[in-house]
């Protein structure tokens, strides 16, 4: 994509002959923040700043139909309604040790299977 917007940019000459195109990404450990990420991610691990309560790791459980509104399941174990107007920021939490794991297995899988195929 950015080939194509760069070629586009050059042949329109909009930017004259010297700009210096960045193409970005929100990463994995992205913002969330509209209804649209919530319900994108739901099952997702959060950390989020709630106005006056600081920042919390929680579980996106469930966004509400009709409503600017989501469930959390915190770390400690509670679960709570939580208007988006409370969220003062919001970003999805990578479990490292989840994904080397799954790395670690397929890694493993690749192994097992290179071996068969030299032995069989």
């Amino acid at each position: 994509m950015s080939r194509a917007l760069e070629a586009w940019l050059d042949a329109a000459q909009v930017l004259g002959p010297r700009y210096v195109l960045e193409v970005s990404s929100p990463g994995i450990e992205r913002p969330l923040r509209w209804r649209e990420h919530w319900e994108r991610f739901r099952g997702q691990a959060v950390s989020v700043r709630l106005r006056g309560r600081g920042r919390r790791q929680a579980t996106i459980v469930d966004v509400l139909a009709g409503r600017d509104a989501v469930v959390l399941a915190f770390a400690e174990g509670s679960s709570e309604e939580i208007s988006l107007d409370e969220v003062q920021d919001a970003t999805l939490v990578v479990d490292w040790d989840a994904v080397e794991r799954e790395a670690r297995h397929d890694r493993d899988n690749d192994r097992e299977t290179k071996q068969s195929k030299e032995s069989g």
